[in-house]
Order: structure tokens, then C-alpha cells, then sequence
């Protein structure tokens, strides 16, 4: 009876954290780093970088890497590829700014992104705000 009345209990533990857990998903959503607002992908080649406009709202989260795996290059094993990005918040300054009044102003935050690749790449970029 003792075993049969622990075994109840786990089963009821168990029932009550998944219908907690399926509600809490219905709710809020099943991404724990915030709400994917933004996100696509680049195909490069050579050396360069893009600006990417994310908008007024500042982002929690930014994830930038490489989808397809690098291949070596037969004349220069040695090269790796680079990936390299920051987010940035480009504030309009207006000639009021000094007296510190914040009036609201737009804020605009840019992703940029920088690689240096030697063939053809596949770079994904997600923003959770």
C-alpha cells in the first residue's frame, strides 16, 4: 500500500507539472531567450558587411553564426573564416539634446554584421526582443 500511495503521489506530481507546463506555453510561448521578432539569412562571399535596420526597441538577444560548414581550400588550408557582428543604437541628435530633456527621440539600433569568408557562405542572424 505504501509503494501504490508513492507511486500515486509521483504520478499526480507528474500530471500537474506538465498541465502547468502546457499551460504556461499556451500563454507565453515556447521561447525561453523572448519572442523571435526578426531573423533571416545572408549568402556571402569575399570580405564585407551589412547593416540590418532592427527599429526602435532595444533587442534582449542577437545570435549571428554560420549555417553550412566551411570547406577547406586546397591552395590555403590555414584560412579560417570570420564572422563578426555588434549591435549598435544610433540616436537622431537634435540641438535641444543638451539640456537633457529626452523628449522621446527615436532610437534606431543596426545590426552589423562583418565576415571574411573565401567561398560561398550561409549566415543566419536571429533578434529576440
Amino acid at each position: 500500500m505504501k509503494t501504490f500511495m508513492r507511486f500515486l503521489y509521483y504520478k499526480l506530481y507528474l500530471f500537474f507539472a506538465m498541465f502547468l507546463r502546457r499551460i504556461s506555453t499556451c500563454l507565453f510561448g515556447n521561447c525561453p531567450q523572448g519572442e523571435v521578432m526578426q531573423s533571416g539569412e545572408l549568402v556571402v562571399i569575399g570580405n564585407d558587411k551589412v547593416s540590418i535596420n532592427l527599429g526602435r526597441h532595444p533587442p534582449k538577444r542577437v545570435f549571428v553564426h554560420f549555417m553550412n560548414d566551411f570547406i577547406h581550400v586546397p591552395c590555403n588550408p590555414h584560412h579560417h573564416d570570420d564572422l563578426k557582428y555588434n549591435v549598435k543604437n544610433h540616436h537622431h541628435h537634435h540641438r535641444h539634446d543638451h539640456r537633457h530633456d529626452h523628449c522621446k527621440h527615436d532610437d534606431h539600433y543596426l545590426l552589423t554584421i562583418h565576415w571574411n569568408v573565401t567561398g560561398v557562405r550561409l549566415i543566419k542572424w536571429t533578434v529576440y526582443y
